[in-house]
């Protein structure tokens, strides 16, 4: 009934008018409950969002069914279909694999056993992302080290401070090659849609922000105390967090004595424990109270004592001298090209990178190398993209040993004494290559094809879900392409996490490869990733005198207690733990947590050793959807673990038969081509070939033969036919930088094809080369490649190779 119709209507009684009065009410909320049709488009995804009224979908078993097409082709695609979020009254779900800068249409077939006015049909149009134009602009603004000029010319290069208050919307503040040691500045100039502000490096240099001090320091023995020495700092850095001697960040002890001289920690573990590690410390308070207020003997003054007592005056050293670089709030349209920023580290606001309430930031083949914080993202930012960018650092301690940088809820149980003398947390490690605050609540973050390597949790993708401000829409991030080397968390994706999608990534040598600890809301989208060579953990808690372990896994559930779970899909990844470490192949561990689901198709599952599917919860097992995944290991197959007990299965039709799950999962040997280089292709043969599920918006338009394959690779990916060889050439270095070299061997003089590939088989570029008998080498050069996983074909006249590898960004 509708607007017009319900004004019209007439009552002569009492009674009419009461029943007349429901009736409406009943066309209220069915005015209401009108649904509304959002998509949010990414580069190569986008997502699908139905928001419906608190008071339409109360049984919260509204379901949406997804169909979508390329604008102006006949036919229609199915998509995944919506998850339904009912806390938060929307369905929610994603299309992958989409092509940039293309319109698309998608309909969503809403369907509602309970609530009939909601099946309804809803239709839209988007268009994905297009890549970043980086054309240099007409105007630049020149900026060398030592600039001086005003006008930010070739012949008169001004400072970088100068360029920032000049540059207008449309411009490039172009940097000189060099060392600039900078720090503290703002931007507070927005580009536009059509005219950016770039900042980047001239071509063919490398500009280097550096905030460490330029000046000398000189060291001196420390008094009773073989091996250590100290320094006298500035009062600008009299609370330096970051110090790097020979391009190796030192630890930093809570205290000088017994910590540092002993190379032990007392504060966590409440007693002294060895682990031998270079380090620092500092005591950043003027004054103590022991228990009146005098001077600190120890103010201004840093201790380091490197491994091999050896004389820091022998070593190069940077100390931080700054806190920040540059900040930026309430701006829009900025970009970073091929810029490094190293030894950012003094407390408070120890960050390289601030942004705070800005849309359309972009950074583009950066280092990051040795900073505290080196990009934070704050409030309401949207449209971030970090891409091909290096990030490293030297903080990928065990976990014991990194939380011993946390601040006890106790001072005097680490230091003897209160105050705190470490009042902003700025000891702490965990805070990986890019942080989001707790108030960060944007949409549309993209951080595909970088390199993070040497942090304790390599990087983060959105707030804390105990301090994220909890809204009712999505997030939209995409995070693909990287490779996550190290860590105790390979990549945390907890928060809110609504369409949150991570795939193509390479993880390895992690502890909790991807945490997961938790996602409240989902749905969360795990594709096509590669999981190796992870480790277990040591740890403890404040005060313990005992550590503990925590086995290795690729997805991490165990934390966030008494949180809610969201939806967590994941399909055709490859998890393969080698070695005799305590690890999983998978664990889902939801005790104390509501969880929404967890489904797993197409995975493999691969333990040379330990357990290869490890359940634990309470009462039942967590709620999991687990079926098509290949689970193989030499010691247990499956371990379930609740209050009752423990139960261990060593076949799958067991598990099956006991929990309904994997009724066509395998338990085979994969034949992965070879695991001992990390190349988790499979052999012709392999039993996981054809063995997947056909999953609509998945793989369901790109797969060779009767079905898709098990695992993060897809034969047809390749671009090679029907005929898969189990040989493959010798790539190095891999992972490259610069280059990539291919040893071939040939029986004859001939011409090789090669053909490069991105991980979904999309064709990037194919050459030939003349081969002589016997052993080639041909050399391709990698510095205009962004960061990465490629593919490559070697085509002879009478067979083809294959190989993989993995190109990292700069690290100069």
């Amino acid at each position: 009934m509708s607007k017009v119709q319900k004004s019209n209507i007439q009552f002569n009684n009492l009674d009419m008018k009461k029943s007349g009065f429901l009736f409406l009410l009943i066309i209220q909320l069915n005015l209401q409950a009108q649904p509304v049709l959002e998509l949010f488009s990414g580069l190569e995804t986008a997502g699908i969002n139905v928001y419906l009224d608190p008071l339409s979908d109360v049984e919260g078993d509204a379901q949406g069914f997804v169909k979508y097409r390329l604008s102006g082709a006949a036919d229609w695609k199915d998509g995944v279909p919506l998850t339904n979020v009912s806390e938060k009254s929307r369905l929610s779900g994603s299309l992958f694999w989409l092509q940039p800068g293309l319109f698309y249409e998608v309909q969503v077939e809403l369907k509602d056993a309970t609530t009939p006015a909601l099946d309804q049909t809803l239709m839209g149009t988007f268009k994905t992302r297009s890549e970043v134009d980086f054309t240099p602009a007409a105007i630049r603004l020149v900026v060398s080290p030592n600039g001086t000029g005003n006008t930010c010319t070739d012949g008169q290069p001004c400072s970088l401070s100068t360029a920032l208050l000049m540059v207008e919307a449309g411009q490039d503040i172009e940097l000189e090659g060099g060392t600039y040691f900078v720090g503290g500045l703002n931007l507070a100039k927005s580009g536009t849609s059509l005219a950016p502000i770039t900042i980047r490096s001239k071509t063919g240099t490398q500009a280097i922000l550096d905030g460490s001090d330029p000046a000398p320091y000189v060291w001196f023995p420390g008094q009773g105390t073989p091996g250590t020495f100290y320094t006298q700092l500035k009062e600008a850095n009299a609370n330096v967090n970051c110090v790097v001697i020979d391009g190796v960040r030192m630890y930093p002890y809570a205290k000088l004595f017994p910590d540092l001289v002993n190379f032990s920690l007392s504060c966590i573990l409440g007693q002294p424990v060895p682990i031998g590690i270079s380090g620092m410390t500092r005591d950043p308070r003027p004054n103590t109270i022991i228990p009146f207020q005098i001077p600190n003997p120890y103010y201004k003054l840093l201790f380091v004592h490197l491994k091999d007592g050896s004389d820091p005056n022998d070593h190069e050293v940077a100390i931080s001298l700054q806190s920040s670089c540059l900040s930026i709030a309430n701006q829009s349209y900025i970009r970073f090209q091929n810029l490094k920023f190293q030894n950012y580290g003094v407390a408070p606001s120890r960050r390289t990178i601030t942004l705070n309430h800005c849309n359309e930031i972009v950074f583009d083949h950066c280092h990051f190398e040795h900073n505290d914080i080196n990009i934070l993202v704050q409030g309401n930012t949207n449209q971030l993209s970090v891409q091909f960018c290096y990030f490293k650092d030297d903080t990928d301690w065990n976990t014991f040993i990194g939380k011993a940088t946390y601040e006890p809820q106790t001072p005097f149980l680490c230091y003897g004494q209160t105050p705190d003398p470490f009042p902003y947390g700025d000891r702490v490690a965990e805070t990986g290559a890019i942080f989001f605050d707790f108030d960060f609540n944007g949409r549309g973050t993209m951080i595909r094809g970088n390199t993070f390597t040497g942090f304790m949790d390599g990087t983060k993708a959105s707030a804390s879900p105990n301090a994220v401000t909890d809204v009712s829409y999505t997030q939209e991030c995409d995070v693909f392409d990287n490779l996550i080397d190290g860590g105790d968390d390979g990549i945390e994706l907890e928060g809110v996490a609504g369409n949150l999608r991570f795939f193509r990534n390479t993880l390895r040598d992690c502890g909790a490869a991807i945490s997961l600890a938790p996602v409240l809301y989902g749905p969360v989208f795990l594709l096509r990733n590669t999981i190796s060579d992870f480790h277990e953990s040591l740890f403890t808690f404040t005060g313990s005198a005992t550590l503990g372990f925590s086995p290795g896994t690729p997805m991490k559930f165990q934390s966030g207690f008494g949180l809610k779970i969201g939806k967590v899909y994941a399909f055709h990844n490859t998890i393969c733990v080698k070695g005799t470490g305590r690890a999983y192949g998978l664990e889902v561990f939801s005790a104390g947590a509501a969880m929404a689901g967890f489904v797993g198709r197409n995975n493999i599952f691969f333990a040379e050793k330990n357990v290869a599917l490890a359940l634990r919860n309470d009462t039942q097992i967590p709620k999991v959807d687990l079926d098509y995944n290949n689970y193989i290991c030499a010691d247990t197959l499956v371990q379930v673990q609740l209050n009752s007990g423990i139960q261990y299965f060593n076949n799958l039709p067991d598990f099956t038969t006991a929990f309904g799950l994997e009724a066509h999962g395998l338990n085979v040997d994969p034949a992965f081509l070879d695991t001992a280089t990390n190349n988790f292709h499979l052999k012709t043969g392999s039993p996981c070939v054809d063995a997947g599920l056909i999953i609509p918006g998945i793989n369901d338009q790109w797969f060779l033969g009767n079905a898709p394959d098990m695992g993060a690779f897809e034969t047809a990916a390749l671009g090679i036919g029907s005929v898969v060889l189990e040989a493959h050439f010798r790539l190095y270095p891999n992972p490259a930088t610069h280059q990539i070299s291919f040893e071939l061997f040939s029986d004859e003089s001939q011409i090789v094809h090669l053909d490069f590939y991105d991980l979904t088989g999309r064709q990037l570029s194919g050459i030939d080369k003349v081969l002589t008998g016997g052993k080639n080498v041909i050399t391709i050069p990698l510095d205009h490649w962004g960061g990465g996983v490629y593919l490559v074909t070697a085509n002879f006249k009478d067979h083809i190779l294959h190989g993989r590898f993995v190109k990292e960004n700069s690290r100069q």
